[in-house]
């Protein structure tokens, strides 16, 4: 399988050879980027010919062997030469005249196959596409010719007669997921080997192949079309500079970029949504510990550091207080794509795996980039989300666990996880090692307040003379940043309505009183003592955290508080002593239940324990 003076893609050469010759495995399968081209390895038709289709690799990979067999379920054998489609007729002895009449009959097909492998040495087979063989399914609806030909690949994958052949099977499929359970799922012999989209030199060096196709503007630079067409395979570049040329427009990196867009929106767009990430992170107020942190992470990620970039990023809060802002500001600051996960799941068996992989191979095509998973707690929910559904929710999250625990894209692909309900996310996700860095985005308090009426002022385009907000930060405690956002639009409205020519102080503070809050105090304290607990550094907390939690407790809106609280203690993130008089005001059943019953022990034992507690600063809602 091996030639000399070759350019070989980084599949076949790091992946499936050094297996096979190493003995370790004799089928392959094949899946991912398998439409695309691959720079011809054969340096006699390189010139005329600097790309080819994988069957034409594949032929050129398989060149040494005697017995070289082509199959496809539409069209039968092929075959690189007549010599070659004879031998094949004798080895296995069937009438080459009722090709057609095998044809119709895929055991039949697969018979021939197996006397092929075992009687000649050196034989190889290809078979592609894969999946209309051997589909996804279970139960009745599985054919047995589908069964047959399953169990006969795991057959040849670990027969003696055919490893000591020397011979390999070859099949190809563009999603792992189309192929039944039994060639996939840890089956000794087969190796599932994925082709990835090209490279950014590769793309660089088939743009330079179009040079002779297309007319080129004289300032053009094949490395930065290479970078602009990032997540396209070398099929989608070749259209996009055939769509350019048949427009008549030319072919730039904006040019390419727009037309890259559409394709893929086309190709992903079911699965993946390609934000605008245009927030910048002064466009966020507060929050500047935890921006620091990102502007960090985002600078070693750049710097190639991958060790310093955490593999996952979750932000815990209440709703509105900047979390998705936070996410496109990272992708804004790094100057790379924004990818925002949709939700996978769909009523028909099968689909939402395939729509999973397909959504988690764009993600790795378009790599560096942002990956934006919002409202985490309900997409794709957690392996036992629902124990009815045939094990579909296990599968997914497992194919996300899997994604995020790979080392190949640390460093790359920079996850950030969503969510004002942490309690209902899979507790794989929020561990070590997939959600290294996990951040509270809560409330904001009064300077940060102040900073988001600026920001919001400024980015509607509000004319005001209003140059010290701090007034009216007091008057919107306990309010997220959207909500400011949107209070400063009402007070833009009604500057109009008044026929002022600019938003008076009048006009703010009508706005501020006339605006009626979305979410219940209760659901508010309950999402913010949870991002609390769930915090992953007592470094990045709020410095009145204890004033948060003592201003929750005495408001007594939270379900099970005291069991929180007990929790709260023994992370060291609160004192229970400094919450002693907040206990007594509360009328809670929580504070009731924490005086009477095992959660007060919990809280007395896990205080003698804890010597220190993070200090608060001034208490800003101390009522």
């Amino acid at each position: 399988m091996e030639k000399k003076l070759v350019v070989l893609p980084s599949w076949y050469k790091d992946e499936l050879l050094p297996k096979f010759l190493a003995q370790t495995c004799r089928a392959f399968i094949l899946y991912g980027n398998v439409n695309d081209l691959f720079a011809n390895p054969d340096e006699e038709t390189r010139e005329v010919k600097p790309f080819i289709n994988l069957n034409d690799f594949l032929n050129w990979a398989l060149g040494s062997y005697e017995l070289p067999i082509f199959f496809n379920i539409a069209n039968g054998f092929t075959f690189a030469d007549e010599e070659t489609e004879q031998l094949f007729w004798q080895v296995t002895g069937a009438d080459q005249t009722k090709q057609r009449a095998i044809l119709r009959d895929p055991i039949a097909c697969f018979e021939l196959i197996e006397l092929a492998l075992k009687r000649q040495a050196k034989s190889a087979i290809v078979i592609s596409p894969l999946h209309p063989l051997v589909p996804n399914g279970s139960g009745a609806g599985v054919q047995i010719a589908e069964r047959v030909c399953a169990e006969k690949i795991k057959l040849w994958a670990t027969d003696e007669t055919v490893k000591a052949n020397g011979s390999v099977i070859i099949m190809v499929t563009d999603q792992l997921t189309k192929i039944t359970d039994e060639l996939r799922e840890n089956v000794v012999g087969i190796e599932p080997v994925i082709i990835e989209t090209p490279t950014k030199a590769e793309r660089a060096a088939f743009i330079n192949t179009l040079k002779s196709t297309f007319d080129m503007p004289a300032d053009f630079d094949p490395s930065a079309a290479a970078v602009a067409s990032q997540g396209l395979n070398l099929r989608q570049v070749q259209e996009v500079f055939a769509t350019c040329a048949g427009n008549k427009k030319p072919i730039t990196v904006q040019e390419i970029t727009t037309r890259k867009m559409e394709l893929l929106n086309e190709q992903y767009g079911d699965v993946i949504e390609f934000a605008k990430a245009s927030v910048r992170f002064d466009d966020i107020g507060g929050l500047d510990g935890i921006k620091a942190e990102l502007r960090q992470f985002i600078d070693d990620m750049l710097a190639g550091n991958p060790e310093d970039v955490p593999q996952g990023i979750m932000f815990f809060g209440p709703p509105g207080t900047g979390k998705s802002m936070l996410g496109e500001a990272v992708a804004n600051y790094a100057r790379i794509p924004c990818l925002i996960q949709k939700n996978t799941r769909t009523k028909w068996q099968g689909e939402a795996e395939q729509k999973k992989e397909k959504q988690l191979f764009c993600i790795r095509a378009n790599a560096p980039c942002v990956v934006i998973n919002d409202e985490a707690d309900m997409n794709d929910a957690s392996r036992d989300a629902n124990e009815n559904d045939g094990g579909v929710s296990q599968r997914l999250m497992q194919a996300q666990m899997t994604f995020l625990a790979d080392p190949s894209i640390k460093g790359r692909v920079l996850f950030i996880n969503m969510t004002n309900r942490p309690d209902r996310i899979d507790a794989a996700l929020k561990r070590s090692g997939r959600a290294d860095a996990r951040y509270p985005v809560l409330m904001p308090n009064k300077v940060a307040r102040t900073a988001i009426f600026q920001i919001s002022f400024r980015k509607l385009k509000i004319r005001t003379d209003i140059a010290d907000f701090a007034a009216f930060a007091d008057k919107t405690k306990n309010l997220s940043g959207a909500d400011i956002s949107t209070i400063s639009g009402l007070a833009k409205k009604r500057a109009k309505k008044m026929k002022h020519e600019k938003v008076l102080a009048e006009d703010l503070f009508f706005a501020i009183n006339d605006f009626i809050i979305s979410a219940s105090q209760g659901e508010i304290d309950n999402m913010t003592i949870l991002a609390i607990s769930e915090t992953s550094s007592r470094e990045i907390l709020p410095e009145d955290t204890q004033e948060i939690i003592t201003e929750i407790v005495r408001r007594g809106l939270v379900p099970n508080l005291g069991f929180h609280l007990s929790r709260l203690i023994e992370q060291r993130i609160v004192n229970e002593s400094a919450l002693g008089a907040a206990l007594e005001e509360s009328k809670s059943p929580a504070s009731t239940n924490l005086e009477q019953g095992e959660p007060k022990a919990a809280v007395d034992k896990a205080a003698a324990q804890t010597p220190d507690a993070v200090s608060g600063g001034n208490n800003e809602n101390k009522p």
